[in-house]
């Protein structure tokens, strides 16, 4: 398992941090580009700024994460726990968030131009960009 100081530089591209245990972790600003972080726990993680553009993050636990005006361009988030996360001014563009659940996540000020919400989950406490409409989009109200 990667600890906190192996990763400190923030310098993961292409990196295989899959199934690793970085609740919590600071990554701010990091560059994750492409890396495979599928079912890794990053809750409550700290990915504010983060460039996680084209990155595998498949079944990973993002639970009350920051991740304000990070890069998740064209990142696969599908089946991805978001729950209570931060995606305040996130580039979402292209992202597969197909069967995330994304019940009280923060989306305003989102880019979501081409993202895939199918079967996506929302609560009443989920927080859209403005004009957006998650039944069009195909998004689940739970």
């Amino acid at each position: 398992m990667l600890t906190l100081p192996e990763i400190d530089s923030g310098w993961w591209k292409s990196k295989t941090l899959a199934g690793c245990y970085l609740r919590g972790a600071d990554l701010r600003g990091g560059y994750l580009s492409y890396s495979d972080l599928t079912g890794t726990d990053l809750t409550r993680a700290d990915l504010s700024v983060a460039d996680l553009s084209v990155a595998n993050l498949r079944a990973a636990n993002l639970a009350r994460a920051d991740l304000r005006r990070s890069s998740l361009w064209h990142a696969d988030l599908s089946w991805t726990n978001l729950s209570r996360a931060s995606l305040y001014g996130a580039d979402l563009a292209r992202a597969d968030l197909h069967s995330a659940d994304l019940s009280g996540t923060d989306l305003r000020g989102a880019i979501v131009e081409g993202a895939n919400f199918e079967n996506a989950t929302y609560d009443d406490t989920t927080k859209f960009p403005a004009g957006f409409e998650p039944k069009s989009r195909g998004m689940v109200r739970v």
